[in-house]
């Protein structure tokens, strides 16, 4: 696949499940503990991210916030948004393969 992703969380355990799960899948993952992290390695990537997945709920700044912050700085940057309380699961399998639709929808457009 090959896709470099941001995974924003600031929850460890999740962070790192998330980032394990895609780079299983052959992509180069980031991990941000929050979103100021996450602002400050994707306005300094190079070459830029293909997705961002950020939990919606953190300390400072919600990942509503961050998606609007990140896309002034680049409009076709997908955000993928874990909206979850403690009593909702997701099941990960499905959840990497919306973020590699995602990624293939984000790439139909810049060619």
């Amino acid at each position: 696949m090959g896709h470099r992703i941001l995974v924003v969380d600031d929850e460890p355990a999740l962070r790192t499940i998330l980032a394990r799960a895609f780079r299983q899948r052959g992509c180069e993952t980031l991990e941000a503990c929050d979103e100021v992290a996450a602002l400050k390695a994707a306005l300094s990537a190079s070459p830029p991210f293909d997705l961002v997945v950020t939990n919606s709920r953190m300390p400072h700044l919600d990942g509503l916030h961050l998606a609007a912050a990140l896309h002034q700085a680049d409009p076709g940057l997908p955000v993928m948004h874990l909206f979850r309380t403690c009593f909702k699961s997701f099941n990960l399998e499905d959840l990497l393969d919306e973020a590699d639709e995602m990624m293939r929808a984000g790439e139909a457009k810049t060619s």
